[in-house]
């Protein structure tokens, strides 16, 4: 493994890292959901979701324990997407915050992305020396 290329295991723990939540939530969401799937096939599947038989279902016992695992299910999931939305904005305010006091990336991709750049703009430079020595060769002539 060179230095400048992480494994993709060294990837996720940095994003495991960086957003702790999002990963737990993940997780926590599976877990409900293997557990309705236990909890349904262990059951009466043909009721489960009709209205005329709520009632039935309070009282049948896996149905309920497996409308408990699908309601930790939807909750988990709500608390994934918060968590993904609520650490995108903090980062995005982290970096707005170091732009705004002038500090370097602090990540290597946005040190390699402004590294691009700045090899553009030089790229530029030169391509504009390039004409304007070719339009002098060429007698100010338009090609």
């Amino acid at each position: 493994m060179e230095g400048h290329q992480d494994s993709t295991w060294t990837r996720y723990l940095h994003k495991f890292k960086q957003q702790p939540l999002i990963p737990i939530g993940v997780a926590a969401t599976c877990v409900a959901f293997v557990g309705a799937t236990r909890r349904l096939r262990s059951g009466d599947r043909a009721s489960f979701n009709r209205q005329a038989f709520c009632l039935m279902l309070i009282l049948h016992r896996v149905a309920y324990n497996a409308s408990r695992w699908l309601r930790f299910r939807v909750i988990a999931q709500g608390f994934t997407v918060a968590a993904a939305v609520i650490g995108g904005w903090q980062i995005a305010q982290d970096r707005k915050a170091a732009r705004q006091q002038g500090l370097t990336p602090t990540t290597e991709e946005e040190q390699k992305m402004e590294k691009e750049a700045a090899e553009r703009r030089r790229f530029e430079a030169r391509m504009k020396e390039a004409e304007e020595a070719h339009r002098l060769e060429t007698g100010g002539k338009a090609v």
